[in-house]
């Protein structure tokens, strides 16, 4: 094992590192391969872990992805990977009126073990388009306001600071009966297969 194949934090090899680098940061191989003076095709074989940089390379491999060799090696995880900005949120379309839900899209690893994300309702507003489906667990915190979660057989109250857990019950609706919006975050685990493809506003 080297530092091109052995399995550490974040994607498991060098090439996924490089391909994640590059697709998060929206950077084509071309372009890529035109500052390290490479072909495109061997920027593709770095990926698929077919061949290896040499350290000049792996230097100019860095400067085109805005990163450091360290981080190419695995020896030290992005703070793209463990921090989300307010301004990095990606908000979903839910065509529901005072509902606003953003994902917070942590980078890294494909594989994740949960999907986090931030809602805010404004007074009366009620979220009724619960966008997963799968078996899962939920976890909600709310930082402002109230909500009330109906989970079919029974209804929830949650205010400021409180925080519900759920597994065996799933929730069909979340509103705001409150005179304040209410804000918080919701943690669902594991997330939903196809996550990633959740519609999102541009």
């Amino acid at each position: 094992m080297n530092a091109f194949t052995d399995s550490g934090a974040g994607p498991s090899s060098f090439g996924e590192r490089l391909r994640r680098l590059r697709t998060n940061g929206q950077i084509r191989v071309r372009d890529v391969a035109g500052q390290c003076g490479v072909s495109p095709s061997f920027i593709y074989q770095l990926e698929q872990g077919k061949v290896e940089p040499s350290h000049s390379t792996l230097k100019s491999l860095a400067r085109a992805l805005g990163t450091s060799a360290a981080v190419l090696l695995g020896e030290e995880i992005p703070e793209s990977w463990m921090v989300v900005r307010h301004a990095g949120r990606r908000r979903l379309v839910t065509g529901e009126v005072g509902v606003t839900i953003q994902v917070l899209p942590f980078l890294g690893q494909r594989s994740k073990r949960m999907q986090v994300l931030a809602f805010d309702l404004e007074p009366g507003a009620v979220h009724r388009e619960v966008m997963f489906q799968h078996e899962r667990e939920d976890l909600m915190y709310l930082t402002a306001g109230e909500v009330e979660l109906d989970l079919g057989h029974r209804r929830l109250r949650l205010r400021s600071g409180d925080v519900a857990h759920l597994v065996l019950d799933r929730p069909r609706e979340l509103s705001n009966p409150g005179p304040v919006g209410a804000q918080g975050i919701w943690i669902v685990s594991p997330p939903q297969a196809d996550a990633e493809g959740m519609m999102v506003e541009i």
